[in-house]
């Protein structure tokens, strides 16, 4: 059954004369022992249970037509259940998009710790930041319902408990862009994100001792708690909004280069794999993630997974062509690639 379980066909032949045996000492011939065993062999390749199959047919219809029907609901719940897994939120993203869905993106006043959706709109969760804490930012959403929109950075660090607020958290949040609305200069947010903590560690003790803040905490503006930086540029802020979302989600990288796409005769990857008359072309793509991997004999090739402007795709890697070029294919990187095709 292990051997079965775990495709291990090696484990398999091992086991076949001990099958033959014990089923001889339990009164069963050699030769019926020998075609049952036949009949169990195949499932070393793939077996499956036909109830089994039929239950899984039966959610994938019911998934189909959630999707179709109600696809706000079914992103939202789909989303919901893998919102530790960035992999998988990154494909239902794509997926969204590809539905023409209008996509919120993290904000700290309209959106919420899960996936939400109204008839216009879809809610990227909070939650689904990476380091910040689902409890954590559930309490942060609980007190904008019950008290109003956050007017300021200010304001946020007055209304909320510091236990909801540590150093990773915060970080989280500002490379996403959640407070892109209060504050747009996401690096200088970044920066003081240890004024913020000590000040709301400072207005906690205070309402615990309750003592009276005497230079007025409800007056202080945000300049003097933010420190004034030039905001990062426009890869470096997409690169930590990657960081945080594990996908691009308020801007493309390859937007600022599309300037020079006509002198490169680059198109996109939809068009060059599915227009037969392309037979070589060269695409802009920003790598999102890489796998390493090596063959039985040793040798290493990848599968690299891909975002031009219009799709995510994957494309598979050789041993040479990696080596050649393993300094440049670093997650997060922009680059140019000439793809060939060889129809038969």
């Amino acid at each position: 059954r292990r051997a079965m379980g775990k495709k291990k066909r090696a484990e398999l032949e091992k086991q076949k004369q001990r099958f033959i045996d014990g089923a001889v000492r339990n009164g069963i011939s050699k030769e019926v022992a020998a075609s049952i065993f036949l009949k169990i062999e195949p499932f070393a390749e793939y077996g499956f249970n036909k109830s089994h199959a039929a239950a899984y047919a039966i959610i994938a219809y019911q998934t189909a037509y959630l999707k179709t029907y109600f696809p706000h609901e079914f992103f939202s719940a789909s989303m919901t259940m893998d919102i530790s897994n960035q992999n998988k939120l990154s494909e239902f993203y794509e997926e969204i998009k590809r539905l023409n869905i209008n996509i919120v993106r993290p904000d700290i006043n309209k959106c919420f710790a899960d996936f939400r959706s109204d008839d216009n709109n879809f809610y990227y969760a909070l939650g689904g930041i990476k380091s910040v804490g689902y409890l954590a930012v559930s309490n942060i959403i609980k007190e904008r319902i019950q008290n109003g929109k956050f007017t300021s950075i200010n304001d946020f660090i007055n209304r909320v408990n510091p236990k909801d607020i540590n150093k990773l958290q915060l970080e989280g949040l500002v490379k996403a862009g959640a407070f892109d609305n209060l504050n747009a200069n996401r690096q200088a947010l970044f920066n003081s994100i240890p004024n913020f903590i000590l000040k709301s560690k400072n207005i906690f003790d205070n309402k615990v001792a309750n003592q009276i803040d005497l230079f007025g905490s409800d007056e202080i503006k945000d300049d003097d708690i933010v420190n004034f930086i030039d905001d990062w540029k426009f890869e470096e802020r997409l690169s930590k909004e990657f960081e945080a979302v594990g996908f691009f989600i308020s801007d493309h990288p390859l937007n600022q280069f599309k300037e020079i796409f006509d002198d490169y005769k680059i198109i996109d990857f939809n068009k060059f794999n599915t227009n037969e008359e392309y037979k070589e072309s060269n695409i802009a793509a920003t790598l999102l993630k890489i796998q390493e991997r090596k063959t039985a004999k040793g040798n290493s090739y990848a599968i690299i997974k891909l975002t031009d402007l219009t799709s995510v795709f994957e494309l598979f890697i050789f041993s040479d062509i990696l080596e050649l070029n393993r300094n440049i294919l670093v997650e997060g990187n922009s680059l140019i690639i000439t793809l060939s095709k060889n129809i038969t």
